[in-house]
């Protein structure tokens, strides 16, 4: 069964197995943030925007309890080990530890300024994670003290998880950083930290064999890594919106997604893993990587290259395939990076196709669209496949998947909402169209972007320009 919270202030059970609507949860004021099974499945705890929490029955839909947490807003909540308690965190800089039997609650008092966004009880202690700020903090809920503070995220944490023997802990971060970092928990020590989404995480969840990390992300995709490897497996597309959740099944075959495009999504990962162009992830990388092979660097090279032909063509499904094929031969450093800027920039023309035609999608006839410092383009009509625009008394037409490069800035300029990431996405729009016309323009979109907030590598751009993909 799957819990799904809803922005309707209800929570939905759904019957996995064949798609159906069990049971219905109501009472909370406003929008459910999230929402947790205990360990055998027959109570499920619920925490809101109105700042309550529910105790229900999952299988009858009972409201058992409803709680005043006293902490605002409710991001997170979490059974412990046992099932017998659970935590939540609150915009008050609180975190709980409630008895789901009493509903008495024990306080710590997290300090500082942060709100804690996400909090995880451990599986094998009575330590909980939170996020507050850029930093993990990992409290003994017993003694209500602080034991470890996790640092090396330089944006806000939004999503926390244990590996299921506690050893390992994963986290997630919000723009403009947009990473997922592994720790060893019982040191406080980074493992590695994992590139590829490029907008805020959401939520990680660890399988149940503790061998992947499923991330979901605003920008659309939920991402399924190999954990000792830190490579990414799978990239799973599907969703219109922002994927809130994403967890694993028990047997660890399937993942669900939530998004606030209103789908719950089912995903055999098993499958796709096992029918992808990608091998098996190797084990822990040697801190000395193997040199590649003649015949392997050939190989990165002909996927590499194929992929930014097809990226410049916005064949996307081949720019995937080709990618799956270069990421395992990706081993030495020289060649990870070249790969990594690569995957960033069909990242950024994947988020700015997406916004462009969430875009179109809300235009009616006689929007108007910037297409110059003092010219408008006027929508006649929008279709799934096309958009009709007049400009200067002219009546054009254009395929939605290949805008004029003027139309496509001007829809980002007229709507895209982001300052921090619009510039890297026009510059990467711009550098990865064929030849080599709109490079001046891209580069000072993308330096213009460094300039403000946002932590995208100033490097990037012209590294990305000058690979060659010959590999020493």
């Amino acid at each position: 069964r799957l819990a799904v919270a809803g922005s309707d202030g209800s929570i939905r059970i759904l019957d996995t197995r064949v798609g159906e609507l069990k049971t219905t949860l109501e009472g909370h004021a406003s929008e459910v943030n999230d929402v947790t099974f205990n360990l055998d499945g027959t109570r499920v705890v619920s925490g809101s925007h109105d700042g309550t929490l529910g105790v229900w029955d999952s299988h009858t839909g009972q409201s058992l309890k409803v709680i005043n947490s006293d902490c605002g807003r409710i991001f997170s909540v979490s059974f412990n080990a046992n099932g017998m308690s659970f935590s939540a965190s609150g915009e008050q800089w609180t975190l709980k530890s409630f008895d789901i039997t009493t509903g008495k609650s024990t306080q710590t008092n997290l300090g500082g300024s942060g709100i804690s966004y996400i909090c995880v009880e451990s599986p094998n202690a009575s330590h909980v994670a939170s996020g507050v700020n850029n930093d993990v903090e990992i409290w003994d809920m017993v003694t209500s003290r602080r034991i470890k503070v996790l640092e090396g995220h330089a944006s806000n944490i939004w999503a926390i998880d244990y590996s299921i023997d506690g050893r390992l802990m994963a986290s997630g971060s919000r723009s403009p950083e947009n990473t997922v970092k592994i720790w060893d928990v019982e040191d406080g020590s980074e493992q590695t930290t994992l590139f590829g989404h490029i907008d805020n995480i959401w939520s990680v969840d660890f399988s149940p064999d503790s061998q992947k990390i499923a991330s979901a992300s605003t920008d659309g995709t939920i991402r399924i890594w190999d954990v000792r490897s830190g490579s990414e497996r799978l990239v799973l597309r599907g969703h219109k919106g922002r994927v809130s959740k994403a967890v694993f099944s028990p047997d660890g075959r399937m993942v669900a997604s939530g998004s606030n495009d209103g789908t719950v999504k089912l995903w055999d990962v098993s499958a796709l893993i096992e029918s992808s162009l990608q091998p098996e992830p190797v084990a822990s990388p040697m801190p000395l990587p193997e040199p590649l092979t003649a015949q392997e660097k050939a190989k990165l090279k002909e996927a590499l290259s194929t992929a930014r032909v097809a990226l410049a063509e916005r064949n996307l499904d081949i720019v995937s395939e080709q990618l799956a094929v270069a990421s395992p031969l990706a081993r030495t450093k020289e060649a990870a990076l070249a790969t990594s800027r690569l995957k960033l920039m069909v990242e950024l023309v994947t988020q700015f196709n997406r916004l462009a035609n969430q875009a179109m999608d809300s235009y009616q006839s006689g929007s108007e669209i910037n297409v110059g410092s003092s010219t408008k383009a006027v929508v006649v009509e929008v279709s799934p496949a096309e958009l009709t625009i007049k400009v200067a008394g002219v009546v054009r037409n254009y395929p939605r998947n290949k805008l004029s490069v003027g139309l496509a800035m001007g829809i980002a300029e007229t709507n895209f909402d982001d300052p921090v990431m619009t510039p890297f996405m026009k510059a990467a729009y711009l550098v990865t169209l064929k030849g080599d016309r709109y490079e001046k323009q891209a580069r000072e979109f993308w330096q213009s972007g460094n300039s403000g907030s946002a932590k995208v590598d100033a490097n990037a751009f012209d590294a990305f320009v000058a690979d060659t993909y010959e590999f020493k």
